[in-house]
């Protein structure tokens, strides 16, 4: 919105270019403004009208929920039989039994404003795991040591591309002997 000053500015500045010769629809294009803006807020008199927009009334819309209906939402999604579903699949088992409190949409509007719109039940968030920093052997080997000792066996392999390998999971069975000897680990036990 743009405020009452702001409007007695610019239709100034309008003015001034248009008494200059400038056309109105060059003038408006130049500030960003279309022409049927500039007469809305112009008035016959020549001056400038005020944006009665943030006061006007703005009647409660007929289909909103009243608290009493947020507030079953509520006791709905508590319930035992529906604390670990989210509002996706309460709605669907209500309307199996032939019961209608509101839309998904709503309940999921009614669980945000109270506090409530998180993992439900037993349902934990995904938990990602992070690329190991070192090469667990015997000691703690970083990927950087594990690097040089290969490349003293004359292996040639980055730290990244070793991080790489290990974090993924697949390497051959030939690059598994290589490290080992790298690390001169004589014996290995698989439990």
């Amino acid at each position: 919105m743009t405020s009452t000053p702001d409007r007695r500015d610019i239709v100034a500045l309008i003015d001034t270019s248009m008494t200059a010769g400038a056309r109105q629809s060059a003038a408006c294009a130049e500030l960003g403004l279309s022409e049927r803006t500039l007469q809305r807020w112009t008035d016959p008199e020549g001056g400038v009208r005020d944006d009665h927009r943030p006061l006007a009334d703005r009647p409660e819309p007929t289909g909103k929920l009243s608290e009493e209906e947020r507030d079953v939402i509520v006791a709905t999604c508590n319930a035992p039989e529906f604390a670990s579903l989210p509002p996706s699949q309460i709605v669907p088992r209500l309307a199996d039994q032939g019961i209608w409190i509101a839309s998904e949409s709503s309940f999921y509007r009614v669980l945000r404003e109270r506090g409530q719109n998180h993992r439900r039940g037993r349902a934990r968030r995904a938990t990602r795991s992070k690329p190991p920093t070192s090469f667990e052997a015997r000691n703690s080997v970083t990927y950087a040591q594990l690097g040089e000792k290969l490349a003293d066996k004359g292996i040639e392999d980055n730290e990244r591309n070793l991080r790489n390998k290990v974090s993924r999971g697949k390497f051959t069975a030939g690059f598994l002997l290589q490290c080992l000897s790298a690390l001169s680990c004589s014996s290995l036990r698989l439990d």
